[in-house]
């Protein structure tokens, strides 16, 4: 069964947190991400990260054991609802993005990412619950969770030219918080992963490699 391994670093992957507290401020070169609000704190944290997934064939099917891997720093609280949906802004830009604005002169929808009309897309998405421990996080595999992972990859591959763009947040956004290491992270291990389990089109071996 083919598998695409995506792990990028600082110079090729697009992460970035935006942050309530500091609405004008980037941190698209942050080692650290976070999502959710933190215990006593009147902030909110949400986070983009953006893969390429366009080196699977076209008619490729995603399967359901595929996952989003995250390397948490600071752990949630156990159970704690939480979603990834896919973001609208396909010319988003890690190195300008805020609380504010997707890009330099463009706003969003809603502060924060929040308008499911202009920002994000609410019919892709995945549920998961934050994680309760330090450490690699998975989301998807299984489940519900892997089920809609698949489908997220798969609208991305098909209709997004590859492009998958999640923004993570939590539902209630009210003491759980928790923290990840993005692309920049300096051990290559810690960055975020996204594996990819497929199966290609009929006769596409045979097509490409003979026999």
């Amino acid at each position: 069964m083919p598998q695409l391994d995506l792990q990028p670093d600082a110079t090729t992957g697009k992460d970035t947190l935006i942050d309530s507290g500091n609405p004008t401020t980037n941190y698209g070169t942050n080692v650290e991400m976070y999502i959710g609000n933190p215990v006593k704190t009147g902030t909110i944290y949400r986070s983009i990260i953006e893969f390429d997934i366009s080196a699977i064939p076209a008619g490729s099917t995603i399967l359901a054991t595929s996952l989003l891997r995250l390397y948490v720093t600071v752990a949630g609280f156990a159970s704690v609802a939480a979603h990834i949906y896919r973001l609208r802004h396909s010319d988003w830009v890690e190195l300008e993005a805020t609380w504010n604005i997707y890009k330099t002169a463009n706003n969003w929808g809603n502060a924060g990412a929040a308008s499911s009309t202009t920002d994000i897309d609410t019919s892709i998405s995945v549920a998961y619950t934050t994680p309760a421990a330090t450490g690699d996080s998975d989301i998807g595999a299984s489940g519900t969770p892997g089920t809609e992972m698949a489908a997220f990859l798969q609208d991305a591959l098909n209709n997004r030219s590859g492009k998958v763009i999640m923004l993570l947040r939590t539902d209630a956004e009210t003491n759980d918080g928790y923290n990840i290491k993005s692309s920049d992270a300096s051990t290559a291990a810690d960055r975020p992963e996204l594996i990819i389990d497929y199966t290609t089109p009929t006769g596409f071996h045979r097509m490409m490699f003979g026999g």
